[in-house]
């Protein structure tokens, strides 16, 4: 995103990625529905997007992915009666 910074500035390099973000969870299954689920996964890359400038770091915003990753598993296995 730093290449992109430097070349459109922040908010734009920023909402590009964040758009490459969502696109890259097209292919989700577990959504129950994927407008409002890509729209949310493209606020998050927005936010996580803040969070790597403010930070200069991808540890913030890999942390907090990790994590909306854990309770989407953690749902699913509930779900499935894995765990109770």
């Amino acid at each position: 995103m730093k290449r992109l910074t430097g070349a459109l500035g922040f908010a734009w390099a920023n909402g590009i990625t964040a758009t490459v973000f969502a696109l890259s969870h097209l292919g989700v299954e577990f959504a129950a529905a994927l407008a409002p689920f890509l729209i949310v996964v493209f606020l998050l890359g927005l936010l996580w997007g803040w969070l790597m400038r403010l930070t200069d770091s991808v540890l913030a915003s890999a942390s907090l992915h990790a994590g909306a990753d854990m309770l989407i598993v953690g749902n699913a296995l509930e779900t499935f009666s894995v765990v109770t």
